[in-house]
């Protein structure tokens, strides 16, 4: 989680440009932050309602599916991010697996 989060601030902070860096970080605080009370007050009424169990389920269930569409948007979220960093002038060119 700490690798995660870490990673995803790099990124974030070294792709935006300066002058919308603090926009875009305050937005990406109150999302990571501000979406919590919501997803546990959600997952609170689904288990009350359905139950624990099948909470979990459609809970982990959401969070495969998420991990899969992410898997298969890596390559061109890659490509994204590769052009900013050659533009920034962190990389010099493409690696090959990502042409």
């Amino acid at each position: 989680m700490v690798l995660s989060l870490s990673s995803v601030n790099t990124m974030l902070q070294t792709i935006v440009d300066e002058d919308k860096r603090g926009r875009v970080m305050s937005f990406y605080a109150m999302a990571l932050m501000g979406i919590s009370p919501i997803g546990n007050l959600l997952a609170g009424s689904m288990a009350s309602g359905i139950g624990i169990p099948f909470t979990f389920i459609i809970c982990g269930a959401i969070t495969v599916l998420s991990g899969i569409w992410f898997g298969l948007n890596l390559k061109s979220m890659r490509k994204y991010v590769y052009r900013v960093y050659i533009n920034k002038g962190i990389l010099d060119s493409l690696p090959n697996d990502i042409i």
